[in-house]
């Protein structure tokens, strides 16, 4: 059992939140080269045309809160004006945003995610930054981009969405920060930059956090789900890794 049980009450709620919002292919598609996509043309990558259609990202995480409380696993609680800032890291580049919520995971040693609603281009709600933790660090930027070039269809967001909160929802999940670097660890695999690496999430995981960074994993948010580990990197010598007692951050 997992969060991927999930995913079908997830896909209910979406058809309903998302109802009035578009689906749509991917706009570079095309059978005849190679890997079945064509490149970018340049002008894509200074412009989006329609930055609106991405609130389907909103949609599809509102579908995994609903279910998430339906099962009582989790309660959302909106942020209102004045409250604490959801940072425990925040990046320089970070945008400011005009709405916030949280999902509380109701097991005390799981990590909830904040959700900061942002805009993609000038219109506004229509993005998400992903914080693990409340406070928290940042998990991902939803779209990660959001120009048309980078555009690759509504279907292979809403599959990073899930990716995102499946693996969060595990106990997988684990972002190391310091400053402008993050170090992020999932089920998926991992990322890394500046003068964090990708073993730090895993040395992290086994009481190792390099001075002046800050780590947070925790457990899975159901009790009847085991706590899995995100994927190891090669090559990785740094000790028997830990599963979280508490929620670190």
């Amino acid at each position: 059992m997992g969060p991927e049980d999930l995913l079908s009450d997830v896909e209910r709620a979406f058809d309903g939140l998302a109802r009035d919002l578009p689906r749509w292919e991917d706009p570079h598609a095309d059978p005849s080269a190679p890997g079945g996509r064509r490149d970018s043309y340049p002008e894509e990558y200074s412009r989006c045309e329609q930055p609106e259609k991405y609130r389907v990202v909103g949609a599809r995480l509102d579908a995994w809160a609903q279910v998430l409380g339906e099962r009582g696993l989790a309660r959302v609680e909106a942020l209102a004006a004045g409250a604490p800032d959801p940072w425990l890291v925040r990046p320089d580049w970070a945008p400011d945003s005009a709405a916030a919520s949280v999902i509380a995971p109701l097991r005390e040693d799981a990590v909830p995610i904040t959700l900061l609603h942002t805009a993609v281009g000038d219109m506004p709600d229509t993005g998400r930054l992903v914080l693990f933790g409340h406070p928290g660090v940042l998990l991902a930027m939803l779209p990660d981009c959001g120009c048309d070039a980078c555009d690759d269809g509504s279907q292979s967001l809403i599959d990073h969405v899930d990716a995102v909160m499946v693996s969060a929802l595990s106990g997988a999940t684990t972002v190391v920060a310091k400053g402008n670097d993050t170090a992020t660890a999932t089920l998926d695999g991992s990322s890394w930059g500046g003068r964090l690496v990708e073993d730090d999430c895993w040395r992290a995981r086994t009481g190792k956090v390099r001075r002046g960074a800050v780590a947070v994993f925790g457990e899975a948010w159901s009790q009847e789900w085991q706590t899995r580990l995100p994927v190891r990197p090669m090559g990785h010598r740094s000790g028997r890794p830990r599963m979280p007692r508490r929620y670190t951050d």
